[in-house]
């Protein structure tokens, strides 16, 4: 018995991260840390208002079902968002970003490693646009 509830105990202790990770903002704007994104009618606002490089990925939510992307890194090859940098990404057909809809916005720093660069972890949240 006393085994079970070490078991079950640590499963639900093992299923805590995801459960927090999924809980994400979403509404009309989305914060992590020092990455923050802004929903207008018409477009989409990311900010780093921290010191490093941010890279950012961002999909319309049943987009990303279709696509096989991958996170890039590289300073020299990546276009990061630097320093107090924001950028706007307006809504389009092409990108199916509407009012209605679900973005999930991906985002990570890079390391350098002995074979070149890699995101740190990779960081997600939904926005409602």
């Amino acid at each position: 018995m006393r085994q079970r509830r070490y078991l079950r105990f640590s499963l639900w202790l093992a299923a805590l991260p995801a459960l927090v990770a999924c809980g994400g903002p979403t509404g009309p704007s989305g914060q992590t840390g020092p990455f923050a994104v802004k929903v207008e009618k018409t477009e989409l606002r990311l900010v780093n208002r921290g010191d490093r490089t941010v890279y950012m990925f961002v999909a319309e939510r049943e987009v990303l079902a279709l696509i096989n992307w991958a996170a890039c890194a590289d300073p020299e090859r990546c276009p990061g968002l630097g320093r107090d940098a924001s950028e706007t990404i307006r809504f389009s057909s092409e990108n199916r970003l509407a009012p209605g809809r679900e973005a999930v916005v991906f985002w990570w720093y890079s390391k350098r490693t002995p074979t070149g660069y890699e995101p740190d972890s990779l960081r997600s949240f939904v926005v409602r646009l």
